[in-house]
């Protein structure tokens, strides 16, 4: 962790957005609240890179609720990182291919009009295969669904 404190001026230039995304940011849960209080409050280069994943993530066509619960689970996967392996359930076992918290890079998989699944760039290609068959499998899955309740 990064003990450089930045202001908000220092983060809103560096990440490219303005002081009202930033603070909009902090209240919708996706960007925690600045260190200390007051003119001693600042921020570290984790929000910074936190500021950019979250407009990453928007570009990629996810909401701020959906970014916000992303994180959360990772969060939760972080705490508890065995929690998706111990199950048979096909896409929990693609789920634990993730290191949560990571840095690396995300690449995104389309897998329908209404879901977007972000995968680790670094990735090896039979986990990714993994990930991939199990979203069909879901999808397959909601897709019967629906036709049973027409």
């Amino acid at each position: 962790m990064s003990d450089i404190p930045y202001s908000i001026s220092q983060v809103v230039e560096l990440a490219g957005i303005s002081r009202r995304t930033l603070r909009y940011y902090v209240a919708q849960g996706v960007l925690m609240p600045p260190v200390g209080h007051g003119r001693k409050a600042h921020y570290t280069v984790e929000h910074i890179e936190r500021v950019r994943k979250v407009r990453e993530l928007q570009e990629g066509g996810l909401t701020l609720s959906q970014i916000r619960n992303a994180f959360e689970q990772a969060e939760r996967l972080e705490q508890d990182p065995d929690h998706s392996v111990m199950t048979d359930h096909p896409i929990e076992k693609a789920a634990s291919v993730f290191g949560a918290g990571s840095s690396h890079g995300w690449n995104h998989l389309p897998a329908s009009g209404e879901l977007l699944v972000l995968v680790r760039a670094d990735l090896p290609v039979e986990r990714a295969e993994i990930i991939k068959q199990a979203v069909a499998t879901m999808m397959a899955s909601l897709e019967g669904e629906n036709t049973n309740d027409d």
